[in-house]
């Protein structure tokens, strides 16, 4: 999973971007060759269709929060 592109190519920094969700972000953040990720789909479709930026920005902030680092 997290390693299918980090372990043979190291030396590249990437941004993964499918796959993601709440519970498996840190582990491609903990990855050293992991810059950043992006995955529409831990945003709730509802709150996007019906433009809920407070919502989003709600779940953008909890995931900064809950970030780790090994």
């Amino acid at each position: 999973m997290q390693n299918s592109i980090a372990g043979p190519i190291p030396s590249v920094t990437f941004c993964p971007t499918g796959g993601i969700s709440t519970e498996n972000y840190n582990a491609y953040l903990n990855l050293s060759n992991v810059a950043c990720w992006a995955d529409p789909g831990w945003v709730p479709a509802d709150a996007v269709k019906s433009k809920n930026w407070a919502k989003v920005t709600e779940l953008a902030k909890q995931a900064i929060a809950n970030v780790t680092h090994a």
